[in-house]
């Protein structure tokens, strides 16, 4: 691996604390692995959990974590998803179950702020001053999403500019969290209003919510959760 160059890393690695979960990919091997981050010597190593190999469809996964072999980590880190690839130092299982890999040289970044959006179908609770109803979600981004409301529905009175909340399952505990939007787009097809929406005050709690629901949705955490191997 090329000498590390702390300039080209994101402050993000040096904030990360333990128990972060990690998805790592490993050459040869087919299964995407979550584990939890345990520490780091900048230079030196990244070091995490290590999953049992025992847990259901990880058979067969020590044989890979031979000394060299390449391992991509992913992490969730203020809201983007970010990424290095390193190559395998050791492991051990005694007295802990640990993983040792390169510290890494450089770090990218998939920004789900800007470019995911997901489809989705849920309804909705909309509030525009003394306009209440329900619409249902068609999709939603970090940044924004779209309503659909049916005809003769009073929100398909609403107009561009106008200032709007939501409350949604997805957006924490129900009754508990909204989020502010504007109406910045409007589409009536077959007569059904489409509104298009840009967050205006997303609370933190709200935020990390939605970042949560698109990282699931989105992949990142579509592999079944694998038992950390007793120590």
């Amino acid at each position: 691996m090329p000498p590390n160059d702390e300039t080209a890393l994101p402050r993000s690695i040096f904030e990360i604390r333990p128990g972060l979960q990690l998805i790592l990919g490993l050459t040869g091997y087919e299964e995407r692995i979550r584990t939890t981050f345990v520490g780091h010597e900048r230079g030196r190593y990244f070091l995490m959990r290590l999953p049992s190999a025992a847990a259901n469809g990880l058979t067969g996964l020590y044989e890979y974590l031979y000394q060299g072999n390449t391992i991509t980590v992913s992490y969730l880190h203020d809201g983007n998803i970010w990424g290095f690839p390193a190559r395998v130092q050791s492991y051990t299982l005694r007295p802990y179950p640990l993983l040792f890999i390169d510290f890494p040289s450089r770090i990218e970044s998939h920004n789900l702020r800007k470019e995911t959006r997901i489809e989705c179908l849920f309804p909705v609770q909309v509030r525009a001053g003394a306009t209440h109803g329900q619409a249902m979600l068609l999709d939603i981004s970090r940044n924004g999403c779209r309503l659909a409301c049916e005809p003769g529905d009073p929100l398909a009175r609403l107009e561009i500019g106008d200032e709007v909340e939501l409350e949604c399952a997805i957006f924490g505990a129900a009754g508990g969290q909204t989020l502010g939007c504007q109406v910045r787009g409007m589409q009536t097809n077959g007569g059904r209003t489409t509104l298009g929406l840009a967050f205006t005050a997303v609370p933190e709690a709200v935020g990390r919510s939605i970042d949560g629901y698109l990282r699931t949705v989105s992949g990142l955490l579509d592999a079944p959760a694998a038992p950390l191997a007793a120590s």
